[in-house]
């Protein structure tokens, strides 16, 4: 039996946007290695800003400032 498999978008959890198109793979690297994420996105500002806020929240979530 065949197996599909789809990409979702990580903003919107969509697999295809009318359009925006298929979810498109985005390296986000932040400092110098200090912090670094893959996400697959659409490619419209709204799905890449919400996935950006989302990564770099998660990320910092529960950290103490040094």
């Amino acid at each position: 039996m065949a197996e599909i498999t789809r990409i979702v978008c990580d903003a919107c959890g969509l697999s295809s946007s009318i359009r925006a198109g298929e979810p498109v793979r985005l390296t986000l690297d932040v400092g110098s290695g200090a912090f670094g994420v893959n996400l697959d996105v659409h490619n419209s500002a709204r799905c890449i800003n919400r996935a950006v806020k989302a990564a770099v929240e998660k990320h910092f979530n529960g950290t103490s400032p040094a």
